[in-house]
C-alpha cells in the first residue's frame, strides 16, 4: 500500500520530525498519535496528510486493524518565492520550504514463534584437517609398529622355548 503527495505546504523540518515521530506504529496508533498532535495534547509537529492513508487502505480492500508504516520519506521540494515589501523601498524574499511525502504501509503479521535451533557443526579449514589425518595416519602406524615388534618377540620366544 503505498500514499504519496508532491509540493505540499507544510514545512520540510517539522514534517521529518513528525515522520521520525510515527515511523514503525500501526496506522491506528499513529493516527490517534497526529490527532492529539493537532489537539496539543502531545507536541510533534502537525501533520496533515494522515487521514487519506485509511481510506486509500479500504479502498484497496486491506485489513485496517493489522496496517502499519514500513517506509516513510521526506524529499525537500522546490521552493515557493515571494516577497515582503519593507520600509524605505526594500524588498526582502518570503520562501516557503515544500515537500514531497511517501508512505509505504504493510500488513503486520503475527508473531510466529522461533523454531529450536539445530546445533550446526563448525566448519573447520581444510589445513586443518588434512593434519589431522596426517596425526591420525602416524598413530595408526606407529601402532602397528608396536604390535609388529610384539609379535616379532613373541616369535622369537617362542624358538627359543
Amino acid at each position: 500500500m503505498q500514499f504519496k503527495r508532491f509540493n505540499l505546504h507544510v514545512h520540510l523540518k517539522n514534517t521529518c520530525e513528525t515522520i521520525l515521530a510515527i515511523k514503525g506504529m500501526h496506522i491506528q496508533k499513529a493516527t490517534k498519535y497526529l490527532k492529539d498532535v493537532t489537539l496539543k495534547k502531545q507536541c510533534v509537529p502537525f501533520h496533515h496528510c494522515s487521514g487519506a492513508v485509511d481510506s486509500n487502505a479500504e479502498f484497496k480492500g486491506l485489513d485496517i486493524d493489522s496496517l502499519g508504516t514500513g517506509h516513510i520519506l521526506v524529499n525537500k521540494a522546490l521552493e515557493m518565492h515571494r516577497r515582503t515589501y519593507r520600509a524605505h523601498g526594500r524588498i526582502s524574499p518570503y520562501m516557503s520550504s515544500p515537500c514531497h511525502i511517501e508512505t509505504f504501509l504493510i500488513e503486520k503479521e503475527q508473531i510466529v514463534p522461533k523454531p529450536e535451533e539445530v546445533e550446526q557443526k563448525k566448519k573447520i579449514p581444510q589445513k586443518k584437517l588434512e593434519k589431522q589425518k596426517l596425526m591420525a595416519q602416524e598413530k595408526n602406524a606407529t601402532k602397528n609398529k608396536c604390535k609388529l615388534k610384539k609379535m616379532h618377540i613373541q616369535k622369537v620366544i617362542e624358538l627359543f622355548n
